[in-house]
């Protein structure tokens, strides 16, 4: 299984310190991706994306980019499932989930 993990900002926090038990306790059997704006490198993850707006103002060419980003990389890595998070990258993520007919989680 593949999964696509999405969210603005993956730095320090209870947020990213809960992906990271996920990721940790599944990586024998699940291939990760991640989609990120912001990326802190001590988490060592390979499969990073970092080349998003994910924000509040965004323009229409911005929000697209990020779209069209996304879906790039759900079709190029067979992605099954995308875990997305709250605030600005989840609005991109649903609407290139639904483009590719993805659940989204």
């Amino acid at each position: 299984m593949n999964i696509l993990v999405v969210s603005e900002n993956f730095l320090d926090g209870g947020l990213e310190t809960q992906i990271n038990s996920t990721v940790q306790s599944l990586k024998e059997k699940v291939n990760f991706f991640f989609a990120f704006k912001n990326y802190n490198e001590k988490w060592n993850y390979k499969n990073v994306y970092t080349d998003f707006y994910f924000s509040p103002f965004c323009t229409i060419y911005q929000f697209c980019h990020d779209v069209d980003n996304l879906i790039k990389i759900i079709k190029e890595n067979k992605i099954d499932v995308i875990h997305a998070h709250p605030f600005y990258s989840l609005f991109p993520a649903v609407f290139a989930a639904k483009i590719c007919g993805k659940p989204v989680v």
